[in-house]
């Protein structure tokens, strides 16, 4: 009877201290920034309108714009596809924050836009990302 008690006690102390540890599902990405073979293209979006005067600006392994305003690196929106976009290549894995600014080139609508985004690269891949914008009064 002692050995069954004993047994059984073990069972479930084991089991209560595999349930107990935390396995992560997902792994939290962060880092990012050049030396791989990711790249972004990110399409500038009012309403439904393509803008096509911007330039983007990305910081590196964030989600959030950053405080002192330096970005790492930027570029112009240039047209691939008939659409406009600013392609940031050579990109690792993880984390990024892309924010731009540009105008609306169409007189009856908001000139000047500007909008953010984080985006998440899991994979060193082609990632399509648009960006929404909305007027603002400089």
């Amino acid at each position: 009877m002692n050995r069954i008690v004993l047994v059984f006690g073990i069972t479930i102390f084991i089991f209560m201290m595999d349930c107990g540890c935390s396995r992560p599902g997902n792994p939290v990405l962060s880092g990012g920034g050049k030396g791989g073979t990711g790249k972004l293209l990110c399409v500038p979006q009012f309403s439904t309108y393509f803008i096509d005067t911007f330039t983007a600006y990305i910081k590196y392994g964030t989600l959030d714009a950053p405080a002192n305003g330096k970005y790492d690196d930027s570029g112009l929106v240039q047209v691939i596809g008939g659409v406009p976009m600013v392609v940031f290549d050579s990109l690792k894995t993880g984390i990024y924050y892309v924010y731009g600014i540009g105008y609306h080139t169409d007189p009856s609508h908001y000139p000047n836009l500007k909008g953010g985004l984080p985006i998440t690269l899991p994979k060193e891949e082609s990632l399509t990302q648009y960006i929404p914008v909305a007027p603002y009064n400089p």
